[in-house]
């Protein structure tokens, strides 16, 4: 019995989000390349990585709201693959992130990333943005998490 359990946890491991090597590498890019414009100030790199439907809305807010978001103020580095989940062509995955700011040590963060075409665009959300059901509520939040 007990190696059934075993069994069946490992197969549901290994089975339950069945990716490539490429979707992994497209995926491991898309962080990277969102750390570095974080890291190195890159406004227009940053926003462009970002999911459409919340850069929509960060804009309708008006271009100082769009400075404030984006202007970065810390360093992030260490990304870790919490959890990840899908559900047809929406592909949803947690990162955490450790992020080195002056006014504190250190701290660790989430990033969302999202793709909904089964892996071939990768879009970031950041916590704040991903955990506020009343922005874009008519996006699909497959990940659970907590407030």
């Amino acid at each position: 019995m007990r190696n059934c359990l075993v069994l069946f946890l490992v197969l549901n491991l290994f089975c339950g989000c069945q990716w490539s090597a490429e979707d992994e590498q497209k995926l491991i890019t898309v962080v990277n390349r969102y750390l570095f414009a974080e890291n190195n100030k890159l406004m227009l790199s940053k926003a462009a990585l970002t999911h459409p439907l919340f850069l929509k809305e960060i804009l309708k807010k008006g271009d100082s709201s769009f400075i404030n978001h984006f202007n970065v103020r810390s360093e992030w580095n260490d990304p870790v693959i919490r959890n990840k989940i899908q559900e047809n062509d929406n592909w949803q995955v947690e990162f955490k992130i450790r992020e080195l700011s002056s006014d504190t040590l250190s701290k660790k963060i989430k990033l969302y990333l999202v793709s909904e075409d089964a892996g071939k665009n990768w879009f970031v959300l950041e916590q704040k943005f991903y955990q506020n059901l009343t922005l874009v509520p008519q996006f699909k939040r497959l990940l659970k998490y907590e407030n």
